[in-house]
């Protein structure tokens, strides 16, 4: 199964500092092939079913004062293998904000890294997630 990492995923509106309608991937980095824009130009995974990771990111000042709204859609029943894990925000040291979408308790939970040391500030609700696809609007603020 494949895992999805993106890190500072960039909503297809955004009322920010940066916003980006992925036309071409510009300052995109990572994983960049095994992404695709459909035909409403929502950011996808188009890699091929493996085990491992695909990862894109972009580089941002705009952390302070900011909020990401995410729209999600997954065409499957996430599990402990195949879920979404959404970095807010990273700095090069890996220190930062990530959502996870599914995982073993089927939640939506927020997390803060610091060198290393995983810490849950919001912990979702069981089974949420556990549906056949998923649909959802997400807001951090």
């Amino acid at each position: 199964m494949k895992k999805l990492l993106l890190i500072w995923l960039s909503p297809l509106l955004l009322f920010s500092q940066f916003t980006d309608d992925f036309t071409f991937f510009e300052g995109w980095h990572g994983d960049t092939a095994d992404f695709s824009l459909d035909s409403t130009w929502a950011l996808q995974l188009d890699a091929p079913p493996q085990t491992g990771n695909s990862i894109i990111w972009h580089p941002s000042n705009a952390l302070m004062n900011g909020y990401w709204e995410l729209n999600i859609s997954m065409c499957f029943n996430p599990s402990s293998s195949n879920y979404s894990k959404v970095y807010l925000s990273a700095d090069s040291l890996g220190n930062g904000y990530y959502v996870i979408l599914g995982g073993t308790d089927d939640k939506i939970s927020l997390y803060k890294t610091t060198f290393g040391q995983d810490t849950k500030l919001i912990d979702g609700i069981t089974d949420f997630l556990d549906l056949n696809t998923i649909s959802l609007n997400l807001m951090v603020d």
